[in-house]
Formats: C-alpha cells, sequence, structure tokens
C-alpha cells in the first residue's frame, strides 16, 4: 500500500476513505496517510469532526430501533387478528346461506392457523388453543346468524 501511494493519490487502487473523525484520525496514526499528502487540505473533513462517534449503532439507537419494530409488530398484529374476525362476518352477512357461511368458516380457519403456525413462535398446543378459540367465534356467529327466529304465537 505504501508503493502504491507513492504513486500518486489518484493512482491509488487501495484507497481509504472516511467520513468519521476516529476513522481518521486512526489513518493518521498508524500512517496510512502518505506524507506527501496535506491532511487537512486534501482530505475533506469528517462528517462527525465536531462530535466523533464509534462505529455503528450505540445502545440508545438499538434500543428505540427495536421498540419502533414492536411498536409496528403489534399493529400488524392487531389489525390482522381485527380483519381476521370482521371479514368472515360480513362476507357471512352479505352474501348469506348455510353453505356460504360454512365454507366461509372453514376457509378463514386454515387460513388463521396456517398464518399463525407460520409467523409465530408460538408451540403446537398453543397454535391449536389459538385456533380452536377463533374458530369458536366464528361458528357462534354462524349459528346466531342463521338461526330461525321463533315466534310464539298465543292461543
Amino acid at each position: 500500500m505504501q508503493e502504491k501511494a507513492a504513486n500518486g493519490f489518484d493512482n491509488d487502487p487501495f484507497l481509504l476513505q472516511t467520513s468519521s473523525q476516529m476513522e481518521h484520525d486512526m489513518l493518521k496514526e498508524f500512517h496510512l496517510v502518505p506524507d506527501f499528502m496535506d491532511v487537512v487540505g486534501d482530505l475533506p473533513p469528517a462528517l462527525d469532526a465536531t462530535e466523533p462517534r464509534l462505529p455503528g449503532l450505540g445502545r440508545t439507537a438499538r434500543l428505540r430501533a427495536a421498540q419502533m419494530q414492536n411498536r409496528y409488530s403489534k399493529l400488524y398484529h392487531a389489525l390482522g387478528g381485527g380483519l381476521a374476525l370482521v371479514v368472515p362476518m360480513v362476507v357471512m352477512t352479505l352474501v348469506g346461506g348455510q353453505i356460504c357461511a360454512l365454507v366461509t368458516t372453514a376457509a378463514c380457519v386454515v387460513a388463521f392457523s396456517g398464518m399463525i403456525a407460520w409467523r409465530s413462535e408460538l408451540r403446537p398446543q398453543e397454535t391449536l388453543g389459538a385456533t380452536a378459540a377463533y374458530a369458536a367465534v366464528l361458528v357462534v356467529f354462524v349459528g346466531t346468524a342463521s338461526s330461525p327466529v321463533i315466534s310464539r304465537s298465543g292461543p
């Protein structure tokens, strides 16, 4: 690298550049900047020259990123859970009929269980419990929506 640097900065295939003040200082300390180069004039000032930072993300930035990811995860799960309940009920109400209600329930339970198994870290018995609870909600809706209204007429 020293040989190539002696041939001129523009012809150096091992050109080392940085925008970090700490890395800039390390280049100078380990003599990786050629002697003929004016460090102040030829190298651009580092982006963090006023406040040097360690490379990589700090603990606070990682914590904030994890919190934001957790918020988005909660939002997606809440929206998905709401839609998983509302969409089949709307379909069963608008289309009507016992066969449509049963087919909608079966298809949605299979899709729900597949999504839970694929996207969650639940154990098999927890997946079964969640699927059973979801199926119970839909079956109750099928039973109440399709049961005929019995009217009692007095004598």
